[in-house]
């Protein structure tokens, strides 16, 4: 037994660093004893998770904004007084455009209402990051409508000093900070946070990202060792952590190797090394890939991946499908954008209509499709 070659193995990522992964969320409230606002997500970070999953995947942020490019068109007015100045900055177009990307990617838009001094009207409004709103946990059985204050933060994982409390619009009360907080309604088991108007999508636009994550990091590192070195002798552990870091400052480059160092007493007891095959280009992974493409593109209730300028399951080139692409295009206008913009108008002309003391209209210049 003494005979018994003892063989060291270790294998060293000269970059090391924990693999990235973008784990799904659940888009749910949580009341939490020690807070006084309702959680959003189960680490009251899902809107944080929503742009992280934007950065991650293509396909899921080419959807979005060509739904707020195509809502935009060509901006918006309020009848009879044109492009109006809503504050001292911002056009209702500049406030607008705001507005609509936190409606298409969050389902909802906030905005904070300043009175004026004598407190006869509404003297500016300004766009709030729907991300960094909080919700008042609510008295029970009270009304969606009737919530107190509202609580916004740039980093809800920061100091709660950085915390600014706004009350809820209150046309009685005409006095501090207030808010303006709409929601688009959809059922479900949240009474003060929105679904996302792609939530089905979530977990296809996890996957993809997480295909092109594993790709990315399969050609960076190849996941398997990139060196093998075997050495003959039996050195002291000092000795072998010396030749260790000694090998690893030898190889390290930009983007660091793996190797694998072993060490032997001679060189009939070396081991065997075989090559694990990778297959990270299989064939699988396309597949898979299109699926979660797909599906994004159909939670975002796009009818044609032409849209987007994708070609997914496409074999004609782009320039023979300009009618699909004019036909999809207006199916989205008509059927989704214009649905969702009247509700939006709807909440957004109720806080205009304190501005100017009277009923107002917001009118909408969508880009004539037969020019696409």
């Amino acid at each position: 037994m003494n005979n018994v070659n003892k063989q060291i193995f270790n294998s060293y990522n000269l970059a090391p660093g924990d693999m990235y992964r973008l784990d799904v969320r659940e888009n749910v409230e949580r009341s939490i004893k020690k807070d006084e606002w309702l959680w959003w997500g189960d680490m009251n970070d899902y809107p944080q998770f929503v742009l992280e999953l934007m950065e991650k995947s293509a396909t899921l942020a080419v959807c979005l904004n060509s739904k707020i490019t195509i809502s935009f068109g060509k901006g918006v007015e309020i009848e009879g007084m044109g492009n109006a100045m809503v504050n001292r900055y911002e056009s209702i177009s500049e406030l607008y455009y705001k507005l609509l990307a936190d409606v298409w990617i969050f389902g909802g838009f906030a905005v904070e209402v300043i009175w004026s001094k004598d407190g006869n009207n509404v003297e500016s409004i300004y766009h709030l990051p729907f991300q960094n709103i909080r919700v008042k946990k609510p008295l029970e059985d009270q009304h969606e409508r009737d919530i107190e204050c509202y609580y916004y933060c740039e980093n809800w994982k920061a100091s709660r000093k950085l915390i600014t409390r706004f009350d809820g619009l209150n046309p009685v009360d005409r006095s501090g900070r207030q808010i303006y907080y709409w929601k688009n309604y959809t059922p479900s088991n949240n009474r003060f946070y929105p679904l996302l108007s792609w939530q089905a999508g979530v977990n296809s636009a996890v996957l993809e990202s997480e295909i092109w994550e594993f790709h990315k990091t399969n050609l960076a590192t190849s996941l398997l060792p990139n060196l093998n070195v075997s050495l003959i002798g039996s050195p002291t552990p000092q000795e072998k952590e010396e030749i260790y870091e000694e090998l690893i400052r030898s190889y390290s480059g930009k983007w660091g190797q793996k190797l694998m160092l072993s060490f032997s007493d001679s060189p009939d007891t070396r081991p065997v090394i075989e090559t694990i095959s990778n297959n990270a280009n299989s064939s699988l992974y396309i597949d898979v890939l299109t699926l979660a493409q797909s599906a994004t593109i159909s939670a975002n209730q796009i009818s044609s991946p032409l849209l987007i300028g994708a070609h997914i399951g496409i074999a004609n080139g782009f320039s023979s499908n300009a009618d699909e692409i004019k036909t999809a295009t207006q199916h989205l206008v008509d059927f989704v954008i214009k649905p969702q913009i009247e509700k939006m108008n709807m909440g957004l002309e109720n806080v205009l209509a304190l501005k100017y003391n009277k009923p107002v209209q917001i009118i909408n210049h969508f880009q004539n499709t037969e020019n696409l």
